[in-house]
């Protein structure tokens, strides 16, 4: 969800977390309409990054080569704030070795310390954005565009309400507010500068936007 100032632009994320070695197959129904995949191993647990492999193949079966895969996957390696009773197992450089050899992000957490768990869900609510409006191909590791052009860009082309669009609350909207929205969100999207895609789309929506809320102002108080 993103608000800014009062208005709320909400975008919904399906997510199917796989990484239990202790689970069976997962009934292919479960990955229709799915966005984000979180695949995770223990990192106490040798077993259980192995199985990597096993979920990877699994995904290959239900949804066929990655790159035709119109979602998004990050590995997770947990338990770090613990080095459990056997050792720590997997170091990060095998888990990181493991995400970039088939282009998935890779995020370390702790559930018991709350590391990495907000930056995890962040990294692939990001991507997942990205896949959805297009702007992050499938088979490619994400993390290279702004996250705030990211969100910036789908606001701009996805709100209905202009006041939505620019972040603004309508209960204290001036031409200041106004202007100073633009000015904000035009340093993100001008296609001068961003050449994500969608940009251009977005600085239209964007450059409209200003221009009907000026109008409703000057309206309002001839």
């Amino acid at each position: 969800m993103d608000s800014r100032n009062g208005s709320k632009h909400v975008s919904r994320i399906r997510i199917l977390s796989l990484g239990n070695s202790g689970v069976g197959k997962v009934r292919s129904e479960f990955y229709r309409d799915m966005q984000g995949i979180m695949l995770t191993y223990d990192v106490t647990d040798r077993s259980s990054f192995i199985a990597l492999d096993a979920w990877l193949a699994e995904l290959r079966h239900n949804l066929g080569s990655p790159n035709e895969w119109n979602l998004t996957v990050i590995v997770c390696g947990t338990r770090t704030d613990t080095g459990g009773t056997g050792g720590r197992q997997v170091s990060e450089a095998d888990g990181r070795g493991w995400a970039d050899k088939h282009s998935f992000s890779h995020v370390l957490t702790s559930a018991a310390l709350g590391n990495g768990i907000s930056h995890a869900f962040h990294t692939l609510f990001v991507q997942a954005l990205q896949m959805k409006d297009g702007i992050r191909q499938p088979g490619v590791a994400g993390g290279a565009i702004d996250p705030d052009i990211i969100q910036a860009i789908h606001r701009l082309t996805h709100a209905i309400d202009d006041f939505d669009k620019m972040g603004i609350n309508r209960r204290s909207i001036s031409r200041d507010e106004v202007n100073k929205a633009y000015r904000r969100l035009a340093a993100l999207v001008h296609p001068d500068k961003c050449k994500a895609p969608g940009a251009e789309e977005a600085f239209k929506a964007l450059t409209q936007a200003r221009n009907n809320l000026l109008k409703i102002m000057t309206e309002t108080t001839v």
